[in-house]
């Protein structure tokens, strides 16, 4: 086994080391109106369609699969996010096996679903080493609710289908 100081370690013995700048993403606890969204359905394909439902009481999506809550291995509770992202890219089928790779470079459409609210986005990503980031149509850094936040990176094209719905 190893830990993250003596990887670190091993990376400053190989000469890896370098100062890294990070600017993170914006986090509020004002709540930016947008369209009602109270569930989230992302259909991919292949019977593979998870389901978020807003929680206004913990104030996140929780996430369902095949009609049944959806938990974590580690702690059994349900998988929730505050903020759940949904990035449209180019992507390819690169073998038999149907492995997809994603071309998450430049920029493309996103939805972001924070407080119970759909809010159209673009995300862009300038090289492998930047951080991508979400804007407003008119180009602002978007500003996300506190805690968790799960991104679902689908397809430009075939059956990827998102639909809002301000009832559950």
């Amino acid at each position: 086994f190893t830990s993250t100081e003596r990887l670190r370690a091993e990376g400053v013995a190989r000469g890896y080391e370098r100062e890294l700048e990070f600017s993170p993403w914006k986090f509020s606890d004002e709540v930016s109106l947008g369209a009602p969204a109270t569930t989230l359905g992302v259909d991919f394909g292949a019977s593979y369609a998870p389901r978020w439902d807003w929680d206004p009481a913990n104030n996140a999506y929780v996430r369902t699969q095949y009609g049944a809550l959806q938990r974590d291995g580690y702690s059994g509770g349900p998988i929730a996010a505050s903020n759940v992202i949904v990035v449209s890219a180019n992507a390819q089928v690169v073998d038999s096996s149907g492995h997809i790779l994603y071309d998450l470079l430049g920029e493309g459409r996103a939805q972001l679903f924070s407080n119970g609210q759909a809010h159209e986005a673009i995300w862009r990503k300038e090289d492998m080493g930047g951080l991508t980031r979400l804007y407003s149509p008119d180009f602002q850094e978007a500003v996300f609710a506190r805690g968790k936040t799960w991104i679902e990176v689908v397809p430009l094209s075939g059956s990827t289908t998102i639909s809002m719905t301000s009832d559950r």
